[in-house]
């Protein structure tokens, strides 16, 4: 019983060790990235000629503050200085709109345009820091009026639509192509003896990796 319980602890800890791999793994920024953008913007945020402009939104998830002078955003893969950023500071864990309305606007610092217009046809987007190195893209599909597309938590893998826009503030978790909370069969504890482990969400067809 006592060897048992020796290899079954044993078994745990490699298990655990496992998750720390997997999790240490993750991809994750480390600096500036597109954190939403907005295509077709019907009814949501005015530009500073009371227009509803395209936008992109952009955040720090570094330790350190970005300068972005010399960067560039692009919806353009074969011309990625298409246009460039002035030179704004990010702090970590902030957020900063720019508005790709076509008008072509850095002098203003609180209210940036970029040369190019985003519509709900656009496909590529990029963000590309001084030495034209692409540090961020987008591959996007038809986006439909008033709904977003960007990352959750900071991270290149867990990238949806957003039903509600949320420009300069942290994306929502919610919505679609986000599922409600991961439900186990067994809750958790101290085990002794193999068991079967029932893992479930909403909606039905939900990809849940664990």
């Amino acid at each position: 019983m006592n060897m048992r319980r020796s290899h079954l602890a044993f078994a745990g800890l490699l298990f655990a060790l496992s998750l720390v791999t997997v999790a240490s793994a993750a991809q994750a920024f480390t600096s500036a990235y597109i954190s939403e953008c907005l295509a077709d913007n019907r009814t949501g945020l005015k530009d500073d000629d009371r227009e509803r402009s395209a936008w992109i939104e952009l955040g720090n998830a570094g330790r350190s503050a970005v300068n972005f002078t010399g960067w560039f955003l692009t919806d353009n893969p074969t011309n990625l200085t298409q246009w460039r950023l002035p030179g704004v500071m990010l702090l970590p864990d902030k957020f900063i709109v720019v508005f790709a309305s076509g008008k072509d606007r850095s002098k203003d610092l609180a209210h940036l345009h970029t040369s190019f217009r985003l519509n709900s046809e656009t496909k590529y987007l990029a963000l590309v820091n001084s030495a034209t190195n692409i540090v961020d893209e987008l591959h996007l599909s038809s986006q439909p009026p008033d709904v977003s597309f960007g990352s959750l938590r900071g991270e290149p893998s867990w990238r949806a639509p957003f039903d509600r826009p949320t420009s300069g503030q942290p994306n929502s978790a919610s919505g679609r192509g986000f599922s409600t909370e991961v439900n186990f069969s067994r809750a958790g504890g101290t085990f002794t003896e193999p068991f079967t482990l029932a893992l479930s969400s909403q909606p039905t067809g939900t990809v849940i990796r664990f």
